[in-house]
C-alpha cells in the first residue's frame, strides 16, 4: 500500500544503485547507444529549475521551489 521514500528508493529508481531494476529499465528506455539510462536526483532539480526559468519564474520563486 504505502511505504517510506528515502534517498534509496529514488537512488534505485533512477538506476544509480544495483540492488533492482530502475523504473527507465522496468519500461524499456535505454540511452541512444542501447547503455541503461541513469540519472542522479540534483540533476531533476536543475530540470525544474530550467523548465521554471523559461516558464517565467522569477529567481525568488525558483529559490523557494527549490
Amino acid at each position: 500500500m504505502f511505504r517510506c521514500v528515502d534517498d534509496g528508493v529514488i537512488s534505485r529508481y533512477l538506476g544509480v544503485r544495483d540492488d533492482g531494476p530502475s523504473i527507465f529499465e522496468r519500461f524499456g528506455y535505454t540511452e541512444d547507444d542501447g547503455s541503461p539510462i541513469w540519472l542522479r536526483s540534483h540533476s531533476l532539480r536543475h530540470y525544474l529549475n530550467m523548465l521554471g526559468q523559461t516558464g517565467g519564474l522569477t529567481s525568488t520563486e525558483i529559490a523557494v521551489f527549490s
